[in-house]
């Protein structure tokens, strides 16, 4: 009996002595099997190893987590969730295998997926287990975003950028939370910072343009825009678009149209950017005074976008300028030529020109007058404007004023186009007469309606 006592022991002993030597020497030196097939992504003959010694040693923490690892190479994303849970039930961690690594690993599976809801859960015991990681922060933050829930995502932006002043992420997406609920200037501020962090920040330069176009400051807009553009970058096209809004705004014309051909070739029609600029294009080419141009891109933008009703009603004004040879002649006259062509207009019709203001290269008042047959001398205020747009009421009672000014007994606003509707409405019981471009063309073959 004793001899069968002692031979148990003696087995127990050796299978002891086995069992400490396996986990002591034969399993390190397959861990590191493990990890050198996984080194050179042999991760199927990782995986079958892996397999076999979990049928030995079916808990061990560091196995379970190799096999996570595999699956999620292999793209087996359910089975790695699987593991990954078994691992946190287990309760059981190490230096390198601790829960918020855990949670990070089914925070990226739950985001590769789609899952964002529970990537969000994952995000939030990350945080509960290390309260100053700053990638779960941001994560979080970006989850908040989707989601559209700003104000929580700005907390845990200003968080991390709080344990990590130095990254880009934070004070970028900061900048664009705040762009987008029109807080430009703040803003910027944080563009700024992002650019300090990562002076090569294509994204915060781009912002910054954007910005201070909205602020209406198009000259440091317009630096902004270089700059991408000489990044050679995927935004080289549309910042190419944006200098040429740019250069409009400063009035540059010439200069605005060819960085928009070039800009506007490289995005897509679909865009709201493509239909801005192409009606600056159209606008750029009016100043430039090619008229064929403007015709040829509102035609472009019809064709694309059919309902553009602004565009469309652009178009119907010019119509019949279009079509008019002697009106076109008229509108592409430099500023000298125009100046003098008014004056002999005017003289033409026995007016004695009293004054003439040259208000711009497409705008002229002068204050004209006549003696009548009743030897009674009238005073007339004239305005004549060749911009290319419907006339507004608006621009009606600007002039008027100034008409009131220059005390003349009678105004009349010319242009080569047309005026909005309620413009013959606004001037019914004033002394102010309106011509419109085909009764212009009257004037310029001898008509005289003063």
């Amino acid at each position: 009996m004793n001899i069968a006592i002692l031979i148990i022991m003696f087995i127990l002993t050796i299978t002891a002595v086995i069992y400490q030597l396996y986990d002591k020497i034969y399993l390190p030196g397959l861990i590191q099997k493990i990890k050198k097939l996984m080194e050179e992504k042999k991760f199927q003959e990782a995986r079958i190893l892996i397999n076999k010694l979990l049928q030995k040693k079916s808990e061990d923490v560091q196995l379970k987590w190799f096999k996570s690892q595999t699956e999620i190479e292999q793209g087996q994303y359910i089975l790695a969730i699987v593991t990954l849970n078994d691992i946190l039930k287990a309760d059981v961690f190490n230096r390198e295998i601790n829960p918020a690594t855990i949670h990070q690993q089914l925070a990226d599976i739950y985001d590769k997926t789609g899952r964002h809801k529970e990537a969000m859960t994952e995000y939030y015991s990350i945080i509960q287990y290390e309260p100053d990681n700053f990638q779960a922060n941001v994560n979080v933050a970006k989850n908040l975003l989707k989601s559209g829930k700003t104000g929580n995502a700005q907390n845990y932006l200003k968080r991390a950028h709080k344990i990590d002043g130095s990254k880009v992420e934070p004070p970028f997406l900061l900048g664009q939370i705040m762009q987008k609920t029109g807080e430009y200037r703040q803003a910027i501020a944080y563009y700024f910072t992002a650019l300090k962090n990562d002076p090569s920040c294509e994204d915060a330069m781009y912002g910054l343009g954007e910005c201070y176009i909205k602020l209406d400051d198009h000259s440091n807009a317009y630096d902004f825009f270089l700059k991408v553009r000489s990044l050679h970058g995927g935004m080289q096209r549309n910042a190419e678009v944006y200098i040429g809004l740019c250069l409009f705004k400063l009035g540059k014309y010439s200069e605005a149209a060819e960085y928009l051909e070039t800009g506007l070739k490289g995005i897509s029609e679909k865009l709201p950017l493509w239909n801005e600029g192409m009606a600056k294009l159209a606008d750029s080419y009016i100043f430039c005074r090619d008229i064929g141009k403007v015709r040829e891109i509102y035609q472009k933008i019809l064709a694309n976008h059919p309902s553009n009703s602004e565009i469309r009603h652009k178009e119907t004004i010019l119509t019949n300028f279009f079509n008019n040879k002697e009106l076109i002649d008229f509108y592409n006259l430099d500023g000298d030529k125009f100046q003098q062509t008014v004056k002999k207009i005017f003289e033409r019709l026995d007016f004695i020109i009293d004054s003439m203001g040259i208000n711009s290269e497409n705008s002229i008042s002068l204050k004209i007058s006549r003696i009548r047959k009743s030897s009674q001398r009238v005073t007339e205020f004239i305005f004549l404007d060749r911009t290319p747009r419907l006339v507004t009421v608006t621009v009606l009672e600007e002039e008027f004023e100034k008409m009131k000014a220059s005390r003349a007994q009678i105004a009349f606003f010319i242009t080569l186009f047309d005026f909005e509707d309620g413009c013959h409405q606004y001037v019914a019981s004033k002394p102010l007469e309106l011509i419109n471009g085909a009764e212009f063309y009257k004037i310029l073959k001898g008509y005289d309606p003063f």
